[in-house]
């Protein structure tokens, strides 16, 4: 079980989320379910096996004893133009093949519409609607990188709390990932590390500034828009005679001011 921010609180269990929060027209507990989105499900079916499936297809067709008769034979430089493209795609992976593969499915996109009732039209269909779901699955990964780089990043700023509380969700969906089968299981796992450590200093920093003395700040009668005045007092050492001189400054305009205790590697408390 989660606490939110605004004090409700959310439990996940098998892939449902819900929360919990308090009605104060009905006096009662309200409840509100939502299906929660595993990035796994976004790259479902291994590209290996899919290539493998049509591979063997294309193999099919050329040695086919039917295909090598006059009117089928106008296909046959595309399909083996495609099969050396999904081939490459095997040995090299999708995203160092992209560009072969895109240029093979203008190609075939071409033929289909120079030819639109051949004997093989179904099977090339076929083909063509497994190249593009190559490229649309490219696409998604490329997507759902950008998406956990941007979160990853976006907790380097955060206070050392909430900055543990981001990294956690991230880790989770880069463990999601590196479990599957896709092809970058393996980018996954490595940033799975990456942010697993970075969880680990951000709680011994936690730990750290914890620890610091907290400022006594007497709120007096100051009026909190003097001069219209606004300090932010960032101190970085657990030192007596700093925390003194903070907690002075701070005195003087007590409703004005955020004291941020920050670590030497960059993580603070407000």
């Amino acid at each position: 079980v989660q606490v939110n921010d605004d004090g409700t609180k959310t439990m996940t269990t098998d892939g449902t989320k819900t929360i919990y929060s308090w009605d104060n027209d009905k006096g009662e507990i309200a409840q509100k379910t939502e299906t929660v989105k595993r990035y796994s499900d976004i790259l479902e079916n291994p590209l290996n096996d899919d290539l493998d499936d049509q591979i063997r297809a294309i193999e099919s067709l050329l040695e086919n004893k039917d295909f090598k008769s006059s009117k089928q034979s106008e296909h046959r430089d595309i399909l083996v133009s495609t099969l050396d493209a999904l081939r490459e795609i095997q040995r090299n992976g999708l995203e160092l093949s992209l560009d072969k593969l895109e240029s093979v499915r203008l190609d075939l996109y071409a033929h289909l519409s120079r030819n639109p009732s051949s004997e093989i039209s179904t099977e090339l269909n076929k083909i063509y609607s497994s190249l593009e779901e190559y490229t649309s699955k490219f696409e998604r990964q490329e997507i759902l990188k950008v998406s956990l780089n941007e979160q990853y990043e976006k907790a380097q700023s955060l206070e050392v709390g909430k900055k543990i509380e981001v990294l956690k969700e991230v880790h989770d969906q880069f463990l999601e990932l590196s479990r599957g089968n896709s092809e970058i299981s393996e980018w996954a796992e490595h940033y799975r590390l990456v942010t697993e450590w970075d969880i680990q200093v951000a709680k011994e920093s936690q730990t750290k500034l914890e620890k610091w003395r907290q400022p006594e700040v007497s709120m007096g009668s100051t009026d909190p828009f003097a001069g219209y005045k606004y300090q932010v007092i960032v101190t970085i050492e657990n030192d007596p005679t700093l925390l003194k001189n903070e907690r002075n400054l701070a005195q003087k305009y007590p409703h004005n001011t955020t004291i941020v205790h920050m670590e030497k590697n960059g993580d603070y408390q407000v």
